[in-house]
């Protein structure tokens, strides 16, 4: 007889929440301040201008690894946790990210609740 397949669970999909925090620890752990201020505005700073260097190497290293569209030349199919940390290595000022989301106080409510509990799987399920 035939085998019953295994049915796949969708993969869940970070909230514009959940990605911009994931940037900003990714960001960190490249060693750039991700809420950095402008020290003087100065376009002859020494220090900014290094800043932006370093920025703009890391943000290319990122985008090396994606094809890139033939006219525009802009990467392709640029995946959303890389648009983001991007997004964050290119923004002249404090990032304000996203507000919180009811599915962010749902994931943040169930994950509070698995850590003290432990519940079973079959009740994480149910949940």
């Amino acid at each position: 007889m035939g085998r019953i397949a295994r049915v796949k669970t969708p993969e869940t999909k970070l909230t514009a929440r959940e990605l911009f925090d994931q940037a900003t620890k990714r960001l960190r752990d490249l060693g750039f301040n991700p809420y950095r201020v402008s020290s003087s505005g100065d376009p002859d700073d020494a220090d900014e201008q290094n800043d932006w260097i370093a920025r703009d190497v890391v943000a290319e290293g990122i985008v090396k690894g994606y094809p890139r569209d033939k006219e525009t030349d802009h990467p392709v199919g640029v995946s959303s946790e890389d648009r983001a940390l991007l997004t964050l290595l290119t923004s002249p000022g404090v990032p304000d990210g996203p507000s919180p989301t009811l599915e962010d106080a749902k994931r943040l409510y169930l994950k509070d609740r698995f850590t003290k509990t432990n519940p079973s799987e079959k009740s994480k399920k149910r949940d």
